[in-house]
């Protein structure tokens, strides 16, 4: 009976949108039914609620067909979810949902009321609704700030949903995070009152709110997190640049058609458009660390709650990033958090290479250094010493680096010098930190240095006295741009990288098509070579004379006495005049060496003319850089760096990407590189175990306990085997006989090769 009902309203259903008014009948009597279920469910919902579901999700299809009948429907529904969310069926509970969502996509629900009672229907324990209720809050506002931002509606609902971080419910609280997060995160929501609202959920009770906010100002800018549309329309782009390749391609190799060309026009808009939208979507992503308001009592807030708080010891070492993130990035004093972490400065710490990354990053310039200074001898004497392991007295002395090349007036001449000898050090990560450490002071400030570890940098830069800025009166690297020399060598480089991506262009072929004869293609060389011809040849009419003149005729007399190959008598005087001639030829070529020696000095001088009248900063005027410029500028400095130092270009650039401009520092690069620690006995013998895991091994006895018996009998043996004059006419026997000698000699030397890599 129930698939008989299911049946008919599914008919009814399709046949009412068809022709509302031949069924209006058929939907009022589904519509009083509906009525008389309401009353029930609402006084005492039951169990059997497949029919009440089925009448709500047909009257959610055809509401649109009978508006004035079902003006209080969707009231009735969500003030039905809104009461007695907590006494419905889960399967229930779904249905209703998805009508509202239905309904109000079709524009018959407000946005704000059904937005707030999704944001009350958190606090029920129903996980699956609440991802649902989740997926759509998000995408709907998405969607409704896609063309443009609708600031009153958003203003509502951040209101509402700012309320909500301070409910009872800790899951309608962290749900709310959740959705804030996610739209910031999507750039739909990236305003500082929201970043504000997400910070204050640090001071919560619940330890999982904690650590959603720690996560997200740590973790924002992370690259690996990437969004789902974000990603799709990368690929859109990608897909769309290599169609326009393959069509370019073809175009270029195969025959030149009409419907080629059209291909080839169709293909170019569609990656113009796709490079035109993904311009549009680059907004400023400003680090929401950056949008905090009032940051100096924030920080000294958090890190009262710091140190009074319970919490685990992971979540505590993620305040404490978070604090120190905070220091770098708006310059704070929180001189208290030094000596905070000075207590966890032990070799045998947990997380101790988390915690000196964290030290090393809450340093900036404006940082008393006699607040450093302890710090910097408490690392020195706990782990660059040499009772401690290697990688110990790495991390120590990268540790080091990291604080002195933030805060320089920090260290000590004398702790500096006996750092620096671990240089000649054999163990090799020990020994690149400390060379680490002695070439960025020989870069920088060598007058700390020893005289002896100074190197060949004749000028000295003096530390900047505490509380000093360096103030630039100009962007530095501009004047870059008018190094003629340089911009060369930086297209010619650039040319050389994009030479195996080129596209062919649309004017390249009708360059290419007035090039051609009607007769064929013809070479430009050709066509030069008729044109030299053509100027020594001379046009003559019938009946004229040619004149010669006596040079000429001296030249083809010579060169018939040269063709004739003859021996002639010459005379002594002949022979002085010979001499005399060899005399002035050789003189005329001491000449012309002296000529083009004075011609690359005056080059040379040209060039160094050239390098000279370079422009300073402070003289290049008014000029405003586009983001090309200074993308330009970034390049030109590498290439300059990569030529005084005599290293590839790559590898300078690469070292600019690593630097992270926000001040975060990666725990692991403070620990280098090291030799593989040898495994212990107890270690070996687990990897041994796991290796037997997924095979027989052992005796037959113990293969036998295990129940595990790998040997078959002979009828077992007789299924399982081919005959053997059906293998004898196998492709694989056959192949055998009738193989090469060169082909024997190849697989022969890979067995060979085989075998003794497997004796090895």
């Amino acid at each position: 009976m129930a698939s008989g009902r299911i049946l008919d309203l599914l008919q009814l259903q399709n046949l009412t949108k068809r022709d509302p008014s031949a069924y209006k009948d058929e939907f009022l009597q589904q519509f009083n039914h509906y009525k008389t279920q309401l009353n029930i469910f609402q006084l005492k919902p039951t169990k059997d609620y497949k029919h009440f579901a089925q009448l709500v999700s047909y009257l959610s299809h055809v509401c649109k067909c009978y508006p004035k009948e079902l003006s209080e429907f969707p009231k009735q529904i969500s003030d039905l979810l809104e009461h007695s969310c907590n006494n419905l069926e889960p399967d229930l509970r779904r249905i209703l949902a998805k009508s509202l969502i239905l309904m109000r996509n079709r524009d018959l629900l407000p946005q704000i009321t059904l937005l707030s009672l999704f944001f009350k229907l958190f606090r029920v324990h129903d996980k699956p609704l609440r991802s649902l209720l989740y997926s759509y809050i998000v995408s709907d506002i998405k969607n409704t700030n896609l063309k443009s931002k609708n600031v009153k509606l958003n203003k509502s609902l951040q209101n509402f949903m700012f309320t909500m971080m301070n409910d009872d419910s800790e899951i309608a609280s962290k749900m709310s995070l959740k959705v804030m997060v996610e739209l910031f995160r999507k750039k739909v929501w990236h305003d500082t009152k929201t970043v504000n609202v997400i910070s204050n959920g640090v001071f919560s009770k619940n330890s999982k709110i904690i650590i959603t906010t720690l996560n997200f100002f740590l973790h924002i800018d992370n690259p690996d997190r990437v969004d789902s549309d974000d990603e799709n329309e990368a690929s859109k782009k990608d897909k769309a640049k290599e169609k326009y390749r393959k069509s370019s391609l073809s175009l270029k190799v195969g025959k030149k058609t009409k419907s080629r060309q059209t291909r080839l026009n169709k293909t170019k808009s569609d990656f113009k458009k796709a490079k035109e939208e993904e311009l549009k979507k680059l907004n400023p992503n400003f680090p929401a660390i950056e949008l905090i308001h009032d940051p100096q009592g924030y920080c000294e807030k958090l890190f009262n709650l710091l140190q009074k708080t319970t919490e685990t010891f992971e979540t505590r070492i993620l305040m404490m990033n978070f604090i120190s993130r905070l220091i770098f990035t708006h310059k704070l004093m929180i001189y208290n958090f030094y000596p905070f972490l000075q207590k966890y400065l032990q070799p045998h710490q947990k997380e101790i290479t988390y915690i000196l990354a964290v030290l090393a990053q809450s340093c900036h310039e404006l940082v008393d250094p006699d607040v450093l200074k302890p710090i910097i001898s408490t690392i020195a004497k706990y782990f660059v010493n040499d009772g401690c392991n290697p990688e110990v007295i790495a991390i120590g002395l990268n540790t080091i680096r990291a604080i002195a090349s933030r805060c320089p007036l920090s260290m000590d001449k004398v702790l500096l010098a006996d750092l620096i000898q671990y240089k000649d050090k054999k163990e090799k990560g020990v020994k690149m930190a400390s060379t680490s450490l002695l070439h960025f002071f020989r870069e920088n400030y060598p007058s700390l240095l020893p005289k002896k570890e100074r190197g060949k940098k004749k000028t000295d830069i003096q530390p900047l006295e505490f509380g000093a800025q360096k103030i630039h009166t100009a962007i530095d690297g501009v004047e870059l741009l008018y190094d003629e020399e340089l911009n060369r060598e930086l297209d010619q480089h650039e040319n050389a990288d994009d030479d195996d991506d080129e596209f062919m262009d649309i004017e390249d072929d009708e360059e290419m098509n007035d090039i051609q004869d009607d007769d064929g293609w013809e070479s430009a060389s050709d066509e030069e070579d008729e044109e030299e011809k053509q100027n020594n040849w001379k046009e003559v009419k019938d009946g004229e004379e040619i004149e010669v003149s006596d040079d000429e005729e001296d030249d083809d007399e010579e060169e018939d006495e040269e063709d004739d190959g003859e021996w002639e008598e010459v005379s002594d005087d002949e022979d002085d005049e010979n001499e005399e001639e060899w005399e002035e030829v050789s003189d005329d070529e001491q000449e012309e060496e002296e000529e083009e020696e004075e011609d690359k000095e005056t080059t040379e001088q040209q060039k160094v003319v050239q390098k000279k009248t370079i422009p300073e900063p402070d003289d290049l005027g008014l000029k405003i850089l586009s983001d090309q410029d200074i993308e330009r500028i970034k390049k030109l400095k590498a290439l300059r760096d990569s030529k005084s130092l005599k290293r590839p270009l790559e590898a300078i650039s690469q070292d600019d990407d690593d630097e992270n401009v926000n001040g975060y520092i990666d725990p692991m690069d403070l620990r280098g590189e090291h030799k593989k620690r040898k495994a212990s006995l107890e270690e070996r013998i687990a990897l041994v175990k796991e290796g037997r895991k997924d095979r027989d091994y052992g005796s037959k006895t113990s293969r036998k306990k295990r129940g595990k018996m790998t040997s078959t009998t002979n009828e077992q043996k007789e299924k399982t085997t081919k005959p053997f004059m059906l293998m004898k006419k196998s492709n694989k026997v056959r192949s055998k006989q009738t193989m090469s000698i060169r082909d024997r000699q190849i697989k022969k030397s890979k067995h060979i090769a085989k075998q003794a890599k497997g004796r090895h």
